[in-house]
């Protein structure tokens, strides 16, 4: 246990995007306890929530008093965790990628950053089901409702950079009453 927290310490403070700010238990509207490690990001909704490579659920502490999206948040990174080895598939990848980028041509590299791509959508959307099985599609749509507003640089270019990693929104709808009727 103490090595996992200072393991997760030592993530916090390499990230440098937040500070660790309480370590508690807490249960989600399905009745599931879950240790989860409370930050206080630098910029408030930069990040709102993070699984470590070891299986550990970081939150923001900003979402704690909203209580439908701190439980969402939760169970979506309670997936990630229940599936740690996502992590290790992830930099296999990268360590590929980099060989090839350093030894190789580029092709092997531009396809298995393709499939890097496709594995982190697969992971992101299989967090947020496992999510919406538990609080509905409703509450889905409608927290996910909240991140919406006007377009400005800062948002175009988080919303860039979040298509590569995390599938949109309106996708995981589509996906989702596909494949749970």
């Amino acid at each position: 246990m103490r090595i996992r927290f200072n393991l997760t310490k030592t993530f916090i403070r390499v990230m440098r995007v937040a500070k660790l700010t309480a370590v508690e238990n807490f249960a989600t509207s399905d009745g599931s306890m879950h240790q989860i490690y409370l930050f206080h990001p630098k910029k408030q909704g930069s990040v709102l929530g993070q699984t470590t490579p070891w299986g550990t659920m970081l939150i923001s502490d900003y979402i704690v008093p909203d209580k439908n999206l701190f439980n969402f948040v939760v169970l979506h990174e309670s997936r990630h965790a229940s599936r740690w080895f996502h992590w290790y598939i992830a930099l296999f990848i990268i360590g590929i990628v980099w060989f090839n980028s350093i030894w190789g041509s580029g092709i092997p590299s531009l396809i298995l950053l393709f499939v890097l791509v496709v594995l982190s959508w697969y992971s992101e959307y299989d967090a947020d089901a496992f999510a919406i099985n538990k609080i509905g599609l409703a509450e889905f749509k409608r927290i996910m409702g909240r991140f919406d507003g006007p377009l400005t640089l800062r948002r175009i270019v988080f919303y860039a950079w979040s298509s590569l990693t995390h599938p949109p929104n309106s996708f995981v709808v589509w996906l989702f009453r596909l494949t749970h009727h």
